[in-house]
């Protein structure tokens, strides 16, 4: 998420616990936009095919092995 001069002196104010808060709201908000492009790409995935399905299978997956989480 691009931030204004502004936005970013602010910041620099807020308590840990408010930067902290920050952060998670910038970091969902990027997410947010990453599973958009991500739905995007799976109903038009190469014109033909709707990957819908198969993203549900193998999402999960995906995200615990790029994240090196261990269940």
């Amino acid at each position: 998420m691009e931030q204004c001069a502004n936005t970013r002196a602010l910041n620099k104010y807020l308590s840990g616990e408010e930067q902290f808060e920050k952060v998670c709201e910038d970091f969902e908000y990027d997410v947010r936009q990453v599973i958009q492009e991500l739905r995007s790409m799976t109903r038009n995935y190469q014109r033909e095919y709707d990957m819908t399905d198969v993203l549900k299978a193998i999402l999960p997956d995906i995200i615990l092995e790029e994240l090196h989480i261990k269940i």
